[in-house]
C-alpha cells in the first residue's frame, strides 16, 4: 500500500523557499548598496521540520515503516491499540 499526500510536497517546498528567502535577506542578497547590519537573526528548524522530511514519499525511514506495516497487515498480525492512538491524537493537538 502506498499513501501519497501531495500537500506534504507543497508544505516542504514552501518551507524551503521561505528559509532560502530569509537566508538571502540575511546575507544581503539582491541589494545593490553597501549596508551594514548588526543583526543577530538566526534560523532554527524544529522537530516538526524533521517529521515533515521523514514523511516525504522518498524517505528511507518512511519506506521502511510502510514495508513493516504492509508485512504485518498481510500476515494478519496488524493490530491497532485504540488507547495509544487516542492518546497521541490528544497529545499532538495539545502541543501543536
Amino acid at each position: 500500500m502506498k499513501i501519497g499526500d501531495s500537500n506534504l510536497s507543497a508544505i516542504t517546498a514552501s518551507a524551503t523557499a521561505a528559509s532560502q528567502a530569509a537566508a538571502n535577506r540575511a546575507s544581503g542578497g539582491g541589494q545593490t548598496g553597501a549596508v551594514e547590519s548588526n543583526s543577530t537573526d538566526a534560523i532554527q528548524l524544529s522537530d516538526f521540520a524533521k517529521k515533515v522530511t521523514d514523511l516525504q514519499s522518498d524517505s528511507p525511514a518512511r519506506n521502511a515503516r510502510v514495508e513493516q506495516l504492509r508485512e504485518l497487515y498481510l500476515s494478519g498480525n496488524y493490530q491497532v491499540d485504540s488507547a495509544t492512538v487516542a492518546r497521541r491524537i490528544v497529545d499532538d493537538s495539545i502541543t501543536a
